[in-house]
């Protein structure tokens, strides 16, 4: 008789183990797999949705109406990097940039940061690539011995290469007033870019 009972406690056991028990919103939940659930509600990493840049731009600040040559001329070096996320499943990224700039004309310095939204367009095949452009609004904002807040539109010339890499031909326009000058100046901007992450989406009909 005990080794009869010996015997069904045993299995009783390996039948506990065998059917696990999980609590999900409190409830019992038999049968399931754990490792299948240690997965909800995990962070996922999708690189479709971000995009990684390095950028450098040559910048020209000038004032607009130069008979009253009370500002320097500035060139400015400006290297940068920024992170973009995609705004839902379309080809609109929103993007943070941080970096520096160097006056070439003097040892004056500055720290840069940014923010913009980018429309990425798909305009049609060229070779190997994939030709692009890109109009990008951006207000971008220089920290030194004179403070530039620059809003402005940006335009993108760009060769996708396989799912993500792009790089980047660049140029715009902005609207500044250091605080250095009396008057409003232009900002004008050209650069090239590297961007690693979330590749372009869709295509717009070839024209013919």
């Amino acid at each position: 008789m005990k080794k009869v009972l010996t015997i069904v406690l045993l299995l009783g056991i390996c039948s506990a183990h065998g059917q696990e028990i999980v609590r999900r919103n409190g409830e019992a939940v038999p049968g399931t797999d754990i490792n299948s659930l240690g997965t909800i509600g995990e962070l996922k990493f999708d690189i479709e949705e971000w995009r990684f840049g390095l950028q450098v731009n040559g910048l020209l600040i000038d004032e607009i109406d130069p008979s009253y040559n009370v500002g320097e001329e500035m060139i400015l070096i400006s290297p940068q990097l920024s992170a973009s996320k995609r705004l839902g499943g379309t080809n609109y990224f929103m993007k943070g940039s941080v970096g520096y700039a160097q006056n070439i004309f003097d040892q004056g310095s500055f720290g840069m940061i940014g923010a913009a939204i980018r429309w990425d367009i798909v305009n049609r095949d060229f070779l190997i690539f994939e030709r692009t452009v890109g109009v990008e609004w951006a207000l971008d904002a220089y920290f030194g011995s004179t403070m530039i807040i620059a809003p402005g539109i940006n335009a993108y010339f760009s060769a996708q290469i396989g799912e993500i890499l792009l790089i980047d031909v660049t140029s715009g326009i902005s609207y500044c007033q250091p605080s250095s000058y009396s008057e409003p100046a232009t900002m004008l901007k050209a650069g090239v870019g590297l961007n690693f992450g979330g590749a372009i989406r869709g295509r717009v009909p070839r024209s013919l």
